[in-house]
């Protein structure tokens, strides 16, 4: 079955959830535990997805356009942020330092 699902991700995450066969079951969002990938990440695997968090920050540093998703991008770089006891600190530290510089949620259109 991990091969079904590791299948099953990568066509979600190509064509942006719409051929997800959880939605056959009625599930409105993706069950997976690794949404939060990139596209490069799911097929290319974790290394090119750390390249592809770089790439976005670097963007977001050069055009000034700095968000709460960039914030997160920078978290995800840390060693060990994804651990149980560290994770909850890290979020609260995210949040403090969006809000402390007046960073916004989504990029302004």
């Amino acid at each position: 079955m991990g091969w079904f699902d590791e299948i099953n991700s990568m066509g979600a995450k190509f064509t942006r959830g719409q051929s997800d066969i959880y939605r056959v079951i009625g599930a409105d969002k993706p069950l997976s535990r690794m949404q939060s990938r990139g596209v490069l990440g799911t097929f290319a695997g974790p290394t090119a997805n750390k390249i592809e968090r770089l790439a976005q920050i670097g963007g977001s540093v050069a055009t000034g356009e700095w968000n709460a998703s960039d914030t997160t991008a920078v978290r995800r770089l840390l060693p060990f942020q994804n651990l149980f006891f560290v994770r909850r600190l890290l979020d609260e530290v995210e949040k403090g330092v969006n809000h402390q510089l007046g960073i916004p949620e989504r990029a302004p259109r």
